[in-house]
């Protein structure tokens, strides 16, 4: 097999979209499905690493 950067480059463009996309349609049906209580615990958790100080 041979390494190819542009069509790695592309890859993880690809995979960086795909789950931003993922998460806006997550988020959005969370804040329709919980409302107030899903920002309040928006505001105590970061979105991919623990809690915020």
């Amino acid at each position: 097999m041979f390494f190819n950067w542009i069509l790695c480059i592309l890859t993880v463009f690809a995979v960086i979209m795909y789950h931003l996309q993922i998460v806006n349609v997550e988020e959005d049906f969370l804040l329709a499905a919980f409302g107030n209580e899903y920002l309040q615990y928006k505001k105590k958790v970061c979105r991919y690493i623990g809690r915020k100080r």
